[in-house]
């Protein structure tokens, strides 16, 4: 299942700097726009920190994308 959870984690990173790229935003922009941190998104992508559920919300209200649209 280990094997299973790194996949997980890994598509999700990428698709996070995917979109972030897309709409040519930095990290650090983004961080801030959600009120987070100016490091809160480039933790997430490079595996350093995680996200919660409200969080991921966010996320997607932000990309204006539904969560089934992130996957």
């Amino acid at each position: 299942m280990e094997e299973k959870d790194t996949l997980t984690e890994d598509f999700f990173r990428d698709r996070l700097r995917f979109l972030r790229n897309e709409r040519k935003i930095s990290a650090r922009e983004m961080s801030l726009d959600l009120d987070q941190n100016e490091t809160y998104i480039n933790k997430i992508e490079t595996g350093k920190s995680s996200t919660t559920i409200s969080s991921f919300l966010k996320i997607c209200d932000y990309f204006n994308i539904t969560p089934a649209d992130f996957f």
